[in-house]
């Protein structure tokens, strides 16, 4: 009776302590339910989410294969880029490629269905990510071999536009030392390409002014080097013609 009697009294005092220890976490004056960080009682925000490494995709492609009336023949392929970043400075951007080159993809279209002759040879584009800086070329090519181009810089980690001279400080280099050298790479390119043209000192006056040289656009070719797109004036054929410049 004894031995019961020891054993009903174990019994009883591990009842009254797994009481004890149901009320300690059920009425929330637990020590561990305190250091819960209320934060994660929150709704997970939907913050956008960059679709690729680079922050750059192409945003339209499109075929047009055709001949037309005269009997010419096309097989081009348009492709145009956005950027993939959400800043205001991206949107505007991309709303700028849409504006500029969204025209030629219906002008191809309306050729291609009315069977005549295309203007627009090539329209593409070519990026490079070096480090936090994204450089967006995009090339058109007309039928009368005039080549344009359009230049787009962007930071993406601050997702902010680049300018020339912000582009530059990226790079780690001075805005003076690079006009430097682009005027000396200027110079050399035109007049190996102009010095018999008529006009040749005026004109060259005034592709090397500081007026033409401020209105040049910086990026960076495939390579990662500093180029710059600039305007060369000469009285031939167009009269004024882009041209890419390696500044290194």
């Amino acid at each position: 009776m004894k031995i019961k009697k020891n054993i009903l009294s174990l019994l009883l005092c591990a009842v009254i302590t797994a009481l004890i220890l149901c009320a300690c976490t059920t009425d929330g004056s637990s020590e561990e339910q305190e250091t819960v960080p209320t934060a994660l009682h929150h709704e997970e925000t939907t913050a956008p989410v960059r679709r690729s490494g680079d922050c750059i995709e192409t945003a339209r492609e499109q075929n047009f294969t055709y001949t037309d009336s005269v009997d010419n023949y096309y097989d081009v392929t348009y492709r145009i880029p956005e950027i993939t970043l959400f800043s205001t400075d991206a949107m505007q951007i991309n709303s700028e490629i849409a504006a500029e080159f969204e025209p030629i993809f219906t002008e191809a279209e309306n050729c291609m269905r009315d069977k005549s002759s295309l203007s627009c040879d090539s329209l593409d584009y070519e990026y490079i990510r070096r480090e936090s800086v994204l450089s967006v070329m995009i090339t058109r090519v007309y039928y009368s071999h005039v080549i344009a181009y359009n230049v787009y810089n962007i930071d993406v980690h601050t997702e902010r536009r680049l300018t020339n001279e912000g582009l530059v400080e990226a790079l780690g280099g001075s805005m003076e030392s690079v006009t430097g050298k682009l005027k000396k790479a200027l110079e050399k390119d035109y007049k190996a390409k102009f010095k018999s043209t008529e006009n040749y000192e005026r004109n060259s006056e005034r592709t090397l002014s500081d007026e033409n040289l401020g209105s040049a656009s910086l990026f960076l070719d495939s390579d990662g080097r500093l180029c710059a797109v600039c305007t060369e004036y000469a009285d031939v054929g167009a009269k004024s013609f882009d041209v890419i410049i390696i500044i290194g």
